[in-house]
């Protein structure tokens, strides 16, 4: 349980704290399902490949395994998204090339949306199609309050959940950050302890971050 915020606490805190209380609930829905079989992943889903981060996770992804990447790209049709690929690709020096467009696939969609965007045809075929889903997609703005960043580092985890867990049971990996650990007087964390006290933290980007991993 979320702690109760004190008095003291300015009515911004306090209506965050509520917010991530009530984002935690929706976590009720999630069906309870067994582990995913321990399988070497064919086809997995990338989200933020257009970021530095998940440019760079995506060519890691190529180069230690044999596998097809469908990445999830914001834009109105494939061929935007295609071209919003290539262009981050090339900005990072990452080469753009032919056997690239053979392994990755482009798919339009928005991970801020209900279904990521898609249509619920094309989200029952993705559920069946890919074997393993990496989430790297966020908005990172340490300016920004907890619920101007929660549909993309909040709700877009969870509707990955949600996908990981409809028709053949998927493997989600969620890319967090060490932001979550900035509580005052830790001095080390292991990576098996659990994250610190959610009033704790400032920022809300580290509290939508924190409530992605709760």
């Amino acid at each position: 349980p979320l702690p109760e915020p004190g008095g003291e606490r300015s009515a911004n805190v306090q209506d965050d704290l509520r917010a991530i209380e009530a984002d935690l609930e929706l976590a009720a829905a999630l069906p309870w399902v067994a582990a995913p079989e321990y399988v070497t992943p064919r086809r997995i889903l990338l989200t933020g490949a257009t970021g530095f981060l998940g440019s760079q996770m995506l060519f890691d992804l190529l180069r230690r395994s044999d596998a097809h990447v469908v990445c999830l790209v914001r834009a109105e049709n494939v061929e935007k998204a295609t071209a919003r690929l290539s262009a981050c690709c090339t900005a990072n020096e990452l080469p753009w090339s032919r056997e690239l467009e053979r392994r990755v696939s482009v798919l339009p969609g928005d991970i801020q949306e209900p279904l990521l965007g898609l249509s619920r045809e094309r989200w029952d075929a993705l559920a069946t199609e890919i074997d393993a889903i990496v989430n790297v997609a966020a908005s990172v703005d340490f300016m920004r309050g907890y619920q101007s960043l929660r549909r993309a580092n909040v709700l877009g985890p969870l509707t990955l959940a949600h996908l990981a867990t409809t028709g053949r049971i998927k493997s989600l990996h969620q890319i967090s950050t060490v932001s979550i650990c900035d509580e005052l007087g830790i001095r080390s964390m292991g990576e098996d302890d659990p994250p610190p006290r959610v009033d704790r933290l400032l920022a809300g980007y580290e509290n939508t971050k924190w409530t992605a991993e709760a």
